[in-house]
């Protein structure tokens, strides 16, 4: 199957589902730094930089536009990410979001450019005032082989419109392992 028909009909079904606002901030800019692990890449050398932007706003009701740049820098090469795409939320209880998000995504790593789609789901839950968790799984068909990956999230929110996160994620990037550790800053709107 084609897999534009594949993230149209994965967009359709998660759109069309009853939705209502939460008290989550769907509106943010995010900046990530971190390290990242893979021999997969870079052969020389198994660590590298991992810096990212992304940012989301909420554009009707539940529903919001997300875009994201991610790059991993290693001595021999560079793995660069640029995703945009639309996604949803609902809240599931009072203090827990399910969201997912389709989103358009074009990689380059080296001298080798593909473009294809990725699809998260996910879920978000405010433990205190201060202290939030995010969980999500991720599909992404970008190159000849698709990959699953996980990211687990730590957020302590100063302020409403502030906070400071840790996290690690896992991906299998085009056959390739890759380990991070990240920490992060975001500011809600």
């Amino acid at each position: 199957m084609n897999k534009f028909k594949v993230a149209g009909l994965a967009m359709a079904l998660g759109l069309s589902t009853n939705l209502y606002a939460s008290d989550f901030s769907y509106n943010y800019i995010n900046i990530a730094m971190g390290k990242t692990d893979s021999s997969d890449i870079d052969p020389s050398s198994s660590t590298g930089d991992y810096s990212s932007i992304s940012g989301s706003f909420i554009f009707q009701d539940a529903l919001f536009f997300s875009l994201e740049s991610t790059t991993y820098k290693f001595d021999a090469q560079d793995a660069e990410t640029l995703q945009f795409g639309v996604g949803a939320f609902t809240a599931t209880g009072s203090t827990t979001d399910l969201y997912g998000a389709v989103r358009i995504a074009n990689s380059e790593v080296g001298a080798v450019d593909e473009s294809g789609f990725q699809i998260d789901v996910g879920l978000r839950n405010q433990l205190t005032s201060h202290v939030g968790i995010d969980g999500r799984v991720k599909y992404h068909d970008v190159f000849d082989e698709s990959g699953m990956g996980y990211l687990l999230a730590a957020r302590y929110y100063p302020a409403p419109q502030l906070s400071f996160g840790v996290g690690y994620e896992y991906m299998d990037f085009n056959e390739n392992d890759m380990n991070t550790a990240f920490a992060n800053f975001r500011y809600n709107f």
